[in-house]
């Protein structure tokens, strides 16, 4: 899928597609052999969970640092558990409705749901 057709599917721009491979809120892009990008599924995933995470408010430098967590692997779980429950924090002091955004996420694309599970530790805390 093309980056036009992603800016369409999740509502954002290019410019901003591209900003937010620039800054590491998305993994780099693979490319075509014309250097174009060329979003593959799992790209799909990291845009719509970028997407989900900046309309909860979450900071586009909280978002690199999460995307490189998640690269070092399951050694920083931890570390990403951290970020999320800061961020819930901020969440319920903007008076935001928890069960809303939860069920925002629980229904997000599958790298999101596949982070979940450290969301619930978060919750159970």
């Amino acid at each position: 899928m093309n980056i036009k057709e992603v800016g369409e599917k999740y509502d954002l721009s290019t410019d901003t597609i591209r900003y937010w491979e620039r800054v590491g809120v998305i993994p780099p892009v693979n490319r075509d052999p014309n250097d174009y990008r060329d979003f593959d599924e799992e790209d799909l995933e990291w845009v719509g969970h970028a997407k989900c995470m900046r309309d909860a408010g979450v900071s586009v430098e909280m978002l690199a640092d999460y995307v490189q967590l998640f690269k070092e692997g399951d050694k920083t779980i931890r570390a990403r558990k951290q970020i999320l429950g800061e961020q819930m924090l901020l969440i319920k002091k903007m008076g935001w409705n928890e069960s809303y955004i939860w069920t925002y996420y629980k229904k997000g694309n599958e790298l999101w749901v596949s982070h979940s599970a450290i969301w619930r530790q978060i919750k159970k805390v």
